[in-house]
């Protein structure tokens, strides 16, 4: 998909988001290559802002370890009505 622009024209291309700048579209978060020019993608570093390539797994800038698209995946969260066996006070 296109990026949102700002009045000025710029793409804003989130952190961590897949980015073809050939194309200029923006992919899913496990996408390493533009479907359109068969390009590799980039995706910007949350930390430090550096670009790097998709398919590397650290920034080499800041040494960030992250995995792309790691957040996509719907996370279930199951909490009980009951404090846990021993009461509240077990540390």
């Amino acid at each position: 998909q296109p990026p949102r622009r700002l009045a000025d024209g710029t793409a804003v291309v989130p952190p961590n988001v897949p980015w073809c700048a050939r194309d200029e579209l923006l992919f899913p978060g496990r996408t390493t290559v533009c479907s359109t020019c068969r390009d590799e993608l980039t995706v910007r570093c949350p930390v430090d802002g550096a670009v790097r390539p998709a398919s590397q797994q650290v920034c080499r800038a800041c040494g960030t370890r992250y995995v792309l698209g790691a957040g996509v995946d719907p996370l279930t969260v199951r909490t009980t009505a009951r404090p846990p066996t021993g009461g509240a006070a077990v540390a």
